[in-house]
């Protein structure tokens, strides 16, 4: 490993989930509770419910809120169910998210404030314009020296711009950054072609990769980023 003096994460998928994509945790409940079995028609709603959500999330500063407008949404687009009926599936799904997301987050506060004690740590997301909001709800904004939320940078991934941002505030070269993401085309490819060196975090992906030519490092587990650092 270079002699890195900079880490960027990603967030959704990343910190909160430890890799296992949004649409999967979503998935795998909806289907739980007899909601949607079928992933093609489910992943439509997944696509329309994250348009959604950058109309009316930048006043949201609670992460909880934000999933559980998100899981609402494609509740009421997926079934005929009454309102209240949904809203009491709303509350099913979302609590047995909540209890995985937790988990993961305490292990990412843990993760974050080891690496805290020698490294300058950037946060570059595709996010709605509140990711600030949120981090400081979720108690680990100040583990970042950056935060840059697309939906206030006017660019996203996978464009290598938005790594170009964060890299200009941390005032880090991209050789000495290391960038940790779950999504092989949009945080590994942008940061690899930006000179950076990549963690890919392949746990569950919403897509399977024919290539992983981009990623310095493959994990499946935030927790080996303990071997590649140290």
């Amino acid at each position: 490993m270079n002699q890195n003096t900079c880490i960027i994460f990603d967030f959704g998928g990343t910190l909160d989930t430890n890799g296992v994509h949004w649409s999967i945790m979503f998935f795998n409940e909806f289907e739980r509770l007899g909601i949607e079995s079928n992933f093609e028609k489910f992943s439509k709603s997944f696509m329309k419910s994250d348009k959604y959500l950058m109309e009316i999330c930048p006043g949201i500063k609670d992460y909880k809120s934000l999933l559980r407008e998100q899981i609402f949404f494609m509740i009421n687009d997926l079934t005929k169910f009454n309102s209240c009926d949904n809203a009491m599936l709303t509350n099913d799904v979302l609590n047995e998210i909540w209890n995985d997301v937790s988990s993961c987050l305490i292990n990412s506060v843990n993760l974050l404030r080891n690496l805290k004690i020698k490294y300058d740590i950037g946060l570059v997301s595709n996010f709605y314009g509140n990711l600030q909001a949120v981090c400081r709800d979720l108690c680990i904004s100040d583990y970042f020296n950056v935060i840059v939320d697309s939906g206030n940078a006017g660019i996203e991934k996978p464009h290598p711009g938005i790594f170009s941002i964060a890299l200009k505030k941390l005032s880090a070269l991209p050789e000495n950054t290391l960038v940790v993401g779950d999504s092989y085309e949009r945080d590994i490819v942008p940061s690899k072609i930006l000179g950076c060196e990549t963690v890919w975090l392949n746990n569950k992906s919403w897509k399977k990769q024919s290539s992983s030519y981009y990623a310095d490092y493959i994990i499946s587990d935030l927790n080996e980023l303990y071997k590649i650092i140290i």
